[in-house]
């Protein structure tokens, strides 16, 4: 007669390895996928104790990806990318809301506040027919790579980001700042309102990778299309 096998009962160090190795996956390099998804895994709702296990290491150790954009496979006109991105943003600001009130005690406190590495980007599509993408990147360990001209560190003075008046003020002082060509800056090409959302709702509800806090941003086609195939 066999015995059955208990996972719990090997000692906590080697279930932490079979965490990594299931929740945590890598390239066949070994370097850590994007996960482009915020959802629980699996694995978190076999028991309490699991959960409790697991979802530090899921949240924690994973680089997260979510873009705010146009999912349509087939081309369209900028107007309709546009209500596409609209719809991404919305889906956006609910599933932080259900992550914040699913938070034990308030803000930051809910299962994504293991969180230490998130990049969220929001694509723009401008009326004269361009795009371009800005986002923000929040780490726990490191600055993002300031040798590239389009990242800039952000809310610097912010200590409190559960606050939306310092979070949006902080935020449109560097789209101000940010020039592109001339006059014209980040703040005249992308809606205020939404990035600021944006921000806000991600930095709070990740206290770990707020730490630091960078503006990114990729002009695409907007200032640097190639004039000879027109």
């Amino acid at each position: 007669m066999t015995t059955a096998f208990r996972f719990l009962a090997l000692p906590g160090e080697i279930r932490a390895m079979v965490y990594r190795e299931a929740l945590v996956p890598t390239t066949p390099e070994g370097l850590k996928e994007d996960l482009c998804s915020l959802a629980q895994p699996p694995l978190a709702r076999v028991s309490r104790q699991l959960r409790a296990e697991a979802i530090p290491i899921f949240y924690g150790e994973n680089d997260f990806v979510i873009r705010i954009e146009n999912h349509s496979i087939r081309p369209v006109f900028n107007q309709e990318r546009r209500r596409g991105v609209d719809v991404a943003y919305k889906r956006y600001i609910a599933m932080f809301e259900a992550f914040s009130a699913s938070g034990s005690d308030g803000p930051g406190t809910s299962c994504i506040s293991h969180i230490k590495s998130i990049l969220v980007t929001y694509d723009h599509y401008h009326h004269n027919g361009d795009s371009s993408t800005i986002g923000f990147y929040l780490n726990y360990s490191k600055p993002g790579p300031y040798e590239l001209p389009d990242w800039v560190r952000i809310c610097e003075s912010v200590v409190d980001w559960a606050d939306f008046t310092t979070v949006r003020t902080a935020l449109l002082n560097e789209l101000g700042a940010w020039v592109l060509e001339e006059t014209i800056t980040l703040l005249e090409l992308f809606p205020r309102a939404r990035l600021a959302a944006m921000l806000w709702f991600c930095a709070k509800e990740c206290p770990l990778a707020a730490k630091h806090v960078e503006l990114w941003y990729d002009e695409l086609d907007y200032f640097y299309r190639d004039d000879s195939d027109s």
